[in-house]
């Protein structure tokens, strides 16, 4: 990755340098998420440096003009995607699957599975209120870091890093339509519970958090009192939405299913023999 604060020019005009310590995590992380070599360290910066940080004068620029540009590169890449997967279907339903695919919470599960919250420049009050943690604040970061990658790097090395965390969420979204879920994970996990356990899912609000105007929400989604997935949003429903997505995808889940199936089979052919 490259650190334009070494050279000290950025499109010819004078930047900072990064903040004690910040060069080296950005570098751990774009390692550890295999990041392409040649992101510019200086951009990934700031597509992860909040608003409340540069109210507070803590970074010079923040990531609301790289998340504008986020925003056209995921919905290209998830347009291309049902583009290419269904060559029969009409627009309507192309648009569909794009829309439940880069919404909100769809993108705020992929900021999270790659761990951006932790890396994000907040300013001290959001950072205690646990900003971070809401979903439009992960999906706008997120949106951010594509722009960044696909501004330092060749068109085809940052297609190839941004299909690759984006490909399972796309793919998340169009199983669930095919199955006429529409992108509605508490109905896929309630429909799967009940064909194999023959029990209903609960849902429990864990934890609200932050002030009334910002407010979070934690619930947490059980079944046979066991805890199998947990979500996060700006309203109960939201959250309720990403417990059971996060549920679908658990080894806990797995585990309560593989109890009652035959060696060998798995949940989809689980629910064939139940219907």
């Amino acid at each position: 990755m490259q650190d334009r604060s070494e050279t000290g020019k950025q499109k010819g005009v004078l930047t900072p340098g990064l903040p004690p310590g910040r060069r080296e995590r950005l570098l751990e992380w774009g390692r550890t998420v295999g990041l392409p070599p040649g992101v510019d360290l200086q951009l990934l910066h700031q597509a992860l440096t909040h608003t409340s940080a540069v109210n507070e004068g803590l970074a010079e620029h923040d990531n609301e003009r790289l998340e504008f540009l986020g925003d056209s590169v995921v919905n290209l890449l998830a347009a291309e995607y049902y583009y290419r997967l269904h060559p029969d279907l009409e627009e309507g339903w192309l648009a569909r699957r794009r829309a439940a695919a880069v919404r909100t919470e769809s993108l705020a599960a992929v900021a999270r599975r790659l761990g951006i919250g932790p890396l994000l420049l907040l300013g001290h009050g959001e950072s205690q209120a646990g900003v971070d943690r809401l979903d439009s604040v992960l999906a706008s970061a997120f949106e951010a870091v594509a722009a960044a990658v696909y501004l330092s790097v060749p068109a085809e090395q940052a297609r190839r890093f941004l299909c690759r965390v984006l490909t399972p969420t796309f793919a998340e979204v169009d199983a669930a339509f095919s199955r006429g879920l529409e992108g509605n994970f508490k109905s896929e996990l309630q429909e799967k519970v009940q064909a194999l356990l023959g029990e209903t899912p609960v849902y429990q609000l864990v934890e609200a958090s932050g002030p009334p105007h910002n407010r979070s929400f934690t619930v947490a989604v059980l079944v046979r009192g066991k805890v199998v997935g947990r979500g996060l949003g700006r309203t109960k429903k939201a959250a309720a939405q990403e417990a059971a997505r996060a549920a679908l995808n658990s080894q806990e889940l797995a585990e309560l299913f593989g109890s009652v199936l035959p060696p060998g089979a798995d949940a989809a052919e689980g629910e064939s023999a139940t219907s």
